[in-house]
């Protein structure tokens, strides 16, 4: 390494050079560094439409099936993804995902919301949210001590040089050289440089391969840079050289760490008892890159953890020796989280959640930015008492460790599974105080927000739910919409399994609203849903049948005020609901300036019912374009031309010709269900009777009116008194009048 250097400037060049050479930087004492992480059940009921023609339900809209890569956290779902945020990983024992807003920014993860079943799968999704720890370290190695000063070591070399030893000049250059280079790698090591430090220390080795000084550090930055770069050959390097310095306890842990790192567990744990050995017996002779006791401890639980799941009859031991690992540890460092985060996980390998959450709280008093001890916190207090032991847990955490937004967002979580929980009137306060826990976390880390989000979405969807359950449809859809407005994509996150999306309970709130007779408030309702999910053909099919509904009923309103005006109301007590209506006084005598007041209402009356019937042919419309192929639809939508709109004759003729055809061809299909073929039967026949009454009311040709009429009655499958009673006796009297 040094000729190309001596071939260019010589000999005296090389001499000037080492002497120009700065001295080494003074080594870190310590090392930061991050450890390796080694509801109702069925869609709306549909309702008999009350229409003079043949028409359909609501239909029940899937959005769930529709929604699934929304979320996610793990947890909440969304088409999830999230707002904003990373996918959710589920964590042992507590299986509940994100709702992973995945979209939110992110609702991921969707929202995810994409599923969960438990709190801490979901909440895991934000891994960007881990601060780093630090842990206690020496510096990797110092340099050997010098026989003489580099001073003395320089004006040696120049003296031999000037009295010709070359032969020594050049050792005592390659000393200088390669030292001082040596010393650059440790210092680029000890900043935490790795991969330059590997690059300076792999050709200090090839220039003086019988440096026994060199191979601990080249093992340390083999090590650390194989960890960087995940890369095999790298460890397997570091692992070898680190076996080939004997009797040295920082080359026995160092290996043990290596086989750690490359998954050898039996080799981790020898090397580490090798170490803890040597280290007895002789003292330590140069520093470790990590406590000497919780090298051995790791190995030990490895080796312990996987012979219990192998069921070994070495787990005993393993065990009992991973505790004195662990004992020795913790008299020397018990401000250490890690120790405390094992005494967790070990006593809830052993089922002892108490205790398990007992040791996690302890190390969240010495090391409160250890998020692992955390997330063990919350789910050994959860499996050991349920959300309650959870939020006693960490609101106890809380009032030591204020600034600990991970704490209140678990906090949050807690008081969400007891909220869900609850069946009585004080469910949705505890929601309201689980999204407080979550925006407040959110607002001190905004590494949190798409989780945080995520589940702020699934607590309204929640407290929306248990509203509609109350039957209060108004308070749920304040619930729902809430949603939204926290986000976009906010009404698709759900808690799969458990917590329906808010586009679900919107849909639930416009089935309420008609059983309650509240057509206006369910046909404003679907025409917002068809607008926010444009390809869902449910939502535009029941937004054109409530908006045809209401159209109706504004209709037969108009007809009732009119035969008022006219005093063809008889029954006193329906004109006075009618004259009520208008905002007469309803015992009010029915006078020329009360008639003329009854014909304005019922004017704007029958204006209103336009609009309406618009409003339904466009909505009907555009779910013929969604379902090309749905005979139901095919015929609502001419309906609404020839029953109320009475124009475009040959559009709708053209749409019930379609839906004679396609009905015939899927009535032919063997595979249909009884309920299927009675639900396609009908729409057949109505398209049918719909046809009769375009060309008897349209074309005045009431003997091909009649074909159609009949043809309908025997599809049945419903009885048609409507034909019969009405239809077929107009055909009659046309007819007749020829």
């Amino acid at each position: 390494m040094l000729r190309p250097f001596v071939a260019r400037f010589g000999w005296i060049g090389l001499a000037a050079a080492a002497c120009r050479t700065a001295a080494p930087e003074p080594q870190p004492e310590s090392r930061p560094g991050a450890e390796p992480v080694s509801a109702p059940a069925a869609a709306p009921a549909a309702a008999a439409s009350a229409s003079n023609g043949a028409g359909a339900e609501p239909r029940a809209s899937g959005t769930d099936a529709r929604a699934d890569d929304e979320s996610g956290a793990n947890g909440p779902t969304a088409a999830p993804s999230s707002p904003g945020g990373d996918d959710a990983s589920a964590r042992d024992g507590f299986d509940l995902r994100e709702p992973e807003p995945s979209e939110i920014g992110g609702g991921a993860d969707e929202p995810s919301a994409r599923s969960a079943e438990t709190p801490i799968a979901a909440r895991q999704s934000t891994a960007t949210r881990q601060p780093t720890a630090t842990r206690p370290s020496a510096a990797t190695s110092s340099a050997p001590a010098a026989a003489i000063s580099v001073d003395d070591a320089r004006r040696d070399a120049i003296r031999a040089i000037e009295s010709g030893e070359y032969a020594r000049a050049r050792a005592l250059l390659e000393d200088l050289i390669v030292g001082s280079r040596l010393e650059e790698g440790r210092a680029l090591l000890d900043r935490g440089q790795a991969l330059d430090a590997l690059a300076i220390l792999e050709d200090v080795r090839d220039a003086a391969p019988g440096r026994q000084d060199v191979l601990l550090p080249f093992a340390e930055a083999s090590l650390r840079s194989g960890r960087e770069l995940g890369e095999p050959s790298l460890l397997e390097r570091a692992f070898a050289t680190f076996s080939q310095i004997d009797d040295d306890p920082a080359a026995a842990f160092g290996a043990s760490r290596a086989a750690r790192a490359l998954g050898r567990t039996d080799e981790a744990l020898r090397a580490a008892r090798d170490g803890v050995r040597l280290l007895d017996a002789r003292g330590l002779r140069t520093p470790l890159e990590e406590p000497a006791e919780r090298t051995w401890a790791q190995a030990a639980l490895d080796a312990f953890y996987l012979a219990k799941t192998n069921q070994s009859a070495e787990s005993d031991a393993l065990r009992t020796e991973s505790e004195d690992a662990l004992s020795r540890y913790l008299g020397t460092n018990s401000s250490d989280g890690w120790i405390w985060l094992e005494l967790g996980k070990l006593a809830e390998s052993d089922g002892r959640l108490g205790d398990a959450a007992t040791a996690f709280e302890r190390g969240l008093h010495r090391e409160s930015t250890r998020t692992e001890l955390v997330d063990g916190l919350l789910r050994t207090s959860f499996a050991d008492r349920g959300g309650e032991g959870a939020l006693v847990a960490m609101t106890r955490v809380l009032a030591a460790h204020p600034e600990l937004a991970l704490a209140r967002f678990d906090r949050g979580l807690a008081r969400f599974e007891i909220g869900v929980a609850r069946r009585d009137g004080g469910a949705d306060a505890e929601l309201e105080r689980a999204r407080a826990d979550f925006a407040a976390a959110r607002e001190a880390d905004p590494a949190l927000a798409s989780a945080a989000l995520g589940w702020e979405a699934i607590c309204f969807a929640a407290a929306g739910w248990n509203a509609l359950a109350a039957e209060r449809p108004d308070d749920a859809r304040r619930s729902f919409e809430a949603m939204e407005r926290l986000f976009e994509g906010g009404l698709r996150w759900r808690l799969e399994g458990r917590v329906r999306s808010g586009l679900d309970g919107l849909a639930f709130v416009g089935a309420a609203y008609q059983r309650a007779n509240r057509l206006e408030d369910a046909a404003a309702l679907y025409t917002r849903l068809a607008e926010y999910e444009p390809t869902n053909v449910d939502f535009a099919n029941n937004a054109g049948l409530f908006h045809r509904d209401l159209g109706v009923t504004l209709e037969h309103g108009a007809e009732d005020l009119e035969r008022a005006a006219r005093g063809e109301l008889q029954d006193r007590a329906r004109l006075a609901e009618v004259l009520a209506s208008a905002g007469i006084a309803r015992d009010a005598a029915v006078t020329p300036a009360t008639a003329r007041k009854l014909d304005e209402v019922a004017a704007e009356r029958r204006r209103r019912a336009l609009e309406h019937f618009e409003q339904s042919f466009a909505a009907y419309e555009r779910a013929t374009a969604l379902a090309p192929h749905d005979v139901r639809v095919m015929n609502d939508v001419a309906l609404i031309l020839v029953y109320y709109l009475k124009r475009d004759w040959e559009r709708a003729r053209s749409w019930l010709l379609r839906a004679v055809e396609l009905g015939e061809a899927q009535l032919a299909d063997p595979a249909l269900t009884k309920e299927q073929r009675f639900e396609l039967q009908n729409a057949f026949g109505d398209a049918h009777e719909n046809l009769g009454v375009l060309t008897l009311e349209h074309d005045r040709d009431p003997a091909a009116a009649r074909k159609w009429f009949q043809r309908a009655v025997e599809i049945g499958p419903d009885p048609r008194p409507i034909i019969t009673d009405d239809w077929l006796k107009r055909c009659d009297e046309l007819e007749a009048r020829r």
